[in-house]
């Protein structure tokens, strides 16, 4: 037996049972960047304050290092030294090269004079001309050997000298764009000392005063893309497991109403609330 007025009685019917989860939160920019520096130095310019908007590198503030300007001014002498001293090489060893190839050209002559004044003794021999006598003959045919050895000798040389130019050559070369990559390297740390934006953004956070010092890696500026929102919000704990990844969501912002979808549930619980953007 049960109290009629306890009771809610109705017809049985099919049909949607809709079940709402409610949270409180807040708009939040959903690209936010940290802008920082690879380099050490000390805040020389502050360009822009929070609450600026700027536009993708547009100059926030300026950072000031003399150690690092000092050392781009050596690497600079070091690679036109280097740079110098590799054509005076060049020079040099081309210089060799023509000397030797003089001297190929040299040999090459007295191999052919020598061949000139055989093939002359051997032409007189055998119509009996007695002006020639064998030991000058067998001279000059040891003369002509000694002269094609030379000749021989002298281009393998001239080779040997030319491969050894390009190994010199090689070698310098390599130093050079060595220095041109640390050259690079130290011109990228000094244009870190100009702090820009990586996005169109409204300065959300600037916490950098005149005359700080900061280190590299310091987060020096926080950016947040204009325009483009996530809604952060706290759900009981006792009702998160109604919310599911890609459910709709209405968002009341008390001007208006803006439909949405679930993202991301924060896995964590945190004072009996859980994160839902």
């Amino acid at each position: 037996v049960v109290n009629s007025e306890t009771l809610l009685i109705d017809s049985v019917q099919r049909g949607e049972l809709t079940i709402t989860v409610r949270g409180m939160g807040v708009l939040a920019p959903r690209d936010v960047r940290w802008l920082a520096t690879n380099v050490d130095g000390k805040v020389e310019r502050i360009h822009v304050k929070a609450g600026a908007q700027v536009k993708q590198g547009d100059l926030i503030l300026e950072l000031s290092n003399p150690q690092l300007l000092q050392q781009l001014e050596e690497t600079r002498w070091e690679l036109d030294e280097l740079e110098a001293q590799t054509m005076a090489l060049k020079v040099t060893l081309e210089s060799q090269v023509l000397d030797q190839e003089a001297a190929v050209i040299n040999e090459k002559l007295n191999y052919e004079r020598s061949s000139l004044t055989l093939d002359a003794q051997v032409t007189l021999l055998k119509q009996g001309v007695n002006a020639v006598s064998l030991i000058d003959h067998e001279a000059v045919k040891i003369e002509v050997a000694q002269n094609k050895q030379r000749w021989e000798l002298a281009i393998k040389r001239l080779e040997k000298q030319k491969e050894n130019v390009a190994a010199q050559m090689l070698a310098n070369e390599a130093r050079v764009n060595r220095m041109r990559k640390s050259l690079e390297r130290v011109t990228e740390q000094v244009e870190q000392l100009n702090v820009r934006a990586s996005i169109d953004a409204i300065v959300q956070a600037m916490p950098m005063e005149l005359g700080q010092q900061v280190n590299s890696g310091t987060n020096l500026a926080r950016l947040a893309k204009r325009g483009d929102f996530i809604a952060e919000l706290r759900v009981p704990e006792n009702q998160i497991q109604n919310v599911v990844i890609g459910q709709p969501v209405s968002l009341d912002t008390r001007t208006s109403v803006v439909e949405g979808f679930v993202r991301r549930i924060d896995p964590a619980v945190v004072n009996g609330v859980v994160q839902v953007d």
